[in-house]
């Protein structure tokens, strides 16, 4: 109305109804049968303790670092829980992942996402910020949700596996076998950042043919399986590097008569025993091996992300470890269980309702043109008859509400007879199907 008020005296025109809550959404991490995973911590080896004394995943995966979840038509949400997978990887440079998602309801049937279901996310460090629209059911129009989900991981806190740290091989009975692989080489020259998982990969050794054995490989931090790179070689035998990424490959060795691919021939082996491996962005290869691998075999890499910062708290400086953000990988999950909202679904408050402008000066801001003139009730219940009295008690003016106008009732300052109303002091009387009742107060200067 243009008069200076205090705060407590504010309001907003076009509300929701008083008992109106939205609805909303939580994320959580899960694993490919929906259990949550423990996002507060990550794993990593100190390369002060002298050895990788353990392989137990903490299952940490803090690359994403924010959310936000918008209702398109609160009403409309139920109280489900719908999925965002992760389900491919394509590497865009050394650097950089293009991903593409899908969403799921909670049976597990495919949600539609939008046209537009890929983004590329770098690994500098910068926060990447990806909305995912989610349309209602058979509507391509009518968005049941938005969210956004930032991402941040920065390649830089990558550390190259030190293998007399970070490599673990054991046998069928769990007995120590790093020993008879020989010389273990962890290439820095093929490392790629965009293929890094920063986890506990664990490489399980199976029969897959007589003389020939394949890998079965999981991500021990995501509980996600590492998937098998198609195209790292090609028909003819070849190795391509622009395929290499967070997947895995036998790698061809003229040594070893590998030929690379999924499968490790041992029969018969090559002079030399050698095993060479691509493994979620690094080159990992064995040496002078003393016995082939065999069934029952597992080998765990332990993948590190942390940074060296200066710690001052005792006044003395000391370089201490900090562990960082781990990338998403291929196959994770984040679940979005959502609470639906809706104009019914809290208390009807009458104390809420207010009448705005108050006083009626004239003029209103939110009025559309010099002969629409217009007051509202905000904040009224779903369902209500508001009758306008004169202050004498005469009826003025009966309104019916309705839910689908939300909390906002237009009142366009005319009595019953289509007339306009005199400047004054006028009562509102406000009654709920269910009998409750609210009397209030405005006046009007024309």
């Amino acid at each position: 109305s243009g008069v200076s008020l205090p705060m407590e005296h504010a309001a907003v025109p076009r509300s929701h109804a008083s008992s109106f809550v939205d609805a909303f959404g939580t994320l959580l991490h899960v694993d490919e049968t929906g259990s949550v995973l423990d996002d507060t911590s990550s794993i990593f080896a100190d390369p002060r303790s002298g050895a990788l004394d353990s392989v137990e995943a903490v299952h940490a995966s803090n690359a994403l670092v924010a959310f936000d979840f918008q209702p398109g038509r609160p009403e409309g949400i139920s109280n489900e829980f719908y999925t965002v997978v992760l389900e491919e990887f394509e590497r865009v440079d050394e650097r950089t992942n293009r991903i593409r998602y899908r969403v799921e309801d909670h049976r597990g049937e495919p949600m539609y996402a939008g046209a537009s279901t890929a983004f590329d996310l770098p690994y500098d460090g910068t926060d990447r910020t990806v909305g995912v629209a989610v349309f209602e059911p058979g509507d391509s129009i009518r968005v049941l949700f938005a969210a956004n989900l930032t991402f941040r991981v920065d390649g830089d806190d990558f550390v190259i596996p030190d293998p007399d740290l970070h490599f673990r091989a054991e046998n069928e009975r769990g007995e120590d076998i790093v020993d008879s692989l020989g010389v273990i080489q962890i290439s820095m020259g093929a490392f790629v950042e965009a293929g890094y998982r920063a986890s506990d990969i664990r490489m399980e050794w199976v029969d897959a043919a007589p003389g020939r054995l394949t890998l079965e490989v999981r991500d021990l931090d995501n509980l996600v399986a590492v998937p098998f790179g198609e195209g790292i070689v090609d028909s003819a035998g070849n190795e391509s590097s622009d395929e290499k990424g967070s997947n895995w490959s036998f790698l061809p060795d003229v040594a070893s008569n590998q030929p690379g691919g999924r499968y490790y021939v041992t029969d018969p082996p090559g002079p030399i025993l050698t095993v060479t491996l691509w493994i979620c962005g690094v080159r990992l290869r064995t040496v002078l091996m003393s016995r082939l691998p065999r069934a029952g075999d597992v080998w765990t890499l332990r993948q590190v992300a942390m940074r060296t910062e200066v710690d001052t708290t005792f006044g003395m400086p000391d370089t201490v470890f900090v562990d960082t953000q781990r990338p998403p990988v291929p196959g994770i999950r984040y679940r979005i269980d959502t609470v639906g909202g809706g104009p019914d679904r809290g208390t009807v408050d009458l104390g809420m309702i207010r009448v705005v402008p108050k006083p009626y000066l004239a003029t209103a801001a939110f009025e559309e043109g010099p002969n629409q003139r217009k007051m509202q009730f905000i904040y009224l219940p779903p369902e209500c008859t508001i009758r306008i009295y004169t202050i004498s008690g005469n009826l003025v003016r009966t309104l019916s509400h309705a839910s689908d106008e939300g909390g906002t009732e237009d009142f366009d300052l005319r009595n019953r007879w289509g007339q306009p109303i005199a400047s004054g002091n006028y009562y509102y009387h406000v009654t709920t199907p269910s009998g409750n009742t609210h009397l209030g107060r405005f006046a009007v200067v024309q």
